[in-house]
């Protein structure tokens, strides 16, 4: 009877599914989470930019050297420094048929804070009304995958915001970053593969 009446501990333990990852071909918003805060990385704001502004200097740059930078922005605390690289690259033909050479270019693009204290945190960026749920919201597909660019002190920010895109049906693709490593895309990188 004593043991019958003994409450028992119970250690609940939460299973969370993992789904299977997909490449993300479709619409993307890019987020930075550093020292705890999250940050909306303006990516198609600073590329419709570099279209705006059109290509003139970089055309006229690859004529006379290999490579040609410049600079975007800022938008919404970020700038956007592109490079462009023009290299010839060696084409392999049928044996005893010498090919010419190709030229082969190659981008990217390096995303530069103009101040390590930007966005906010976790909590506040998970709000209806904030920069990060509205441009959720705004977007034109019924389902944009977030891709999140983590620095190794927000570990237990990303599981938090996590935890919400999988509630909410967002697929979230992370992609971890060393201290001091900048958000860096380029034409010869892989794309994000989001859960």
């Amino acid at each position: 009877i004593s043991l019958v009446s003994q409450t028992v501990d119970v250690e609940e333990v939460e299973c969370v599914p993992t789904p299977l990852a997909k490449t993300v071909e479709g619409d993307e918003i890019h987020v930075r989470i550093k020292r705890g805060m999250l940050a909306v990385v303006p990516s198609d704001a600073l590329l419709e930019e570099v279209h705006a502004r059109g290509g003139d200097y970089i055309r006229s740059g690859l004529r006379d050297r290999s490579s040609v930078e410049d600079v975007y922005g800022p938008i919404d605390g970020f700038r956007m420094r592109l490079t462009v690289k023009r290299h010839t690259v060696a084409v392999q033909g049928p044996p005893g048929m010498p090919m010419p050479p190709q030229t082969a270019v190659e981008l990217q693009g390096v995303f530069l804070p103009i101040s390590e204290d930007i966005g906010q945190t976790i909590d506040q960026a998970l709000l209806p009304s904030s920069p990060f749920m509205r441009q959720l919201k705004a977007r034109k597909t019924a389902s944009p995958a977030v891709t999140a660019w983590v620095y190794p002190d927000s570990y237990g920010e990303l599981r938090t915001l996590k935890r919400a895109m999988w509630e909410a049906g967002v697929a979230l693709a992370i992609r971890p970053l060393p201290p001091g490593q900048p958000i860096i895309f380029s034409t010869s990188g892989t794309k994000s593969s989001a859960q």
